[in-house]
């Protein structure tokens, strides 16, 4: 599942094909990861609070927000997310989240 949030208005015409744009090279990257991970157990191993963050990443909360709810540091919470970056040899962690998703892992 993916989900888009917005903080200001509705989309502006001009806004929907990037926005597209981006999405879909999204897809396609997570497509093609999972082609490389497809017919292979999960051997990623994610602690409580690492997966915790990346269901908090897939609702569309940022750092702060989730240092706010979890009453962590923003510190702390981008530690966490260092180490799922890592784990899933992610850019950025809505691809993680995507991919976490996709693997059933959150």
């Amino acid at each position: 599942m993916l989900c888009v949030a917005r903080q200001k208005g509705p989309l502006k015409a001009s806004e929907l094909l990037p926005l597209k744009l981006h999405l879909r090279s999204l897809l396609e990257l997570l497509d093609e990861h999972l082609e490389r991970v497809e017919g292979r157990p999960c051997t990623l191993h994610l602690s409580d609070r690492e997966t915790e963050i990346l269901r908090w990443i897939a609702d569309g909360k940022c750092s702060k927000g989730i240092a706010a709810i979890l009453e962590l540091s923003e510190h702390t919470v981008n530690f966490h997310i260092k180490s799922i970056l890592r784990k899933f040899d992610s850019p950025n962690r809505v691809q993680a989240a995507a991919q976490a998703a996709a693997l059933g892992l959150i």
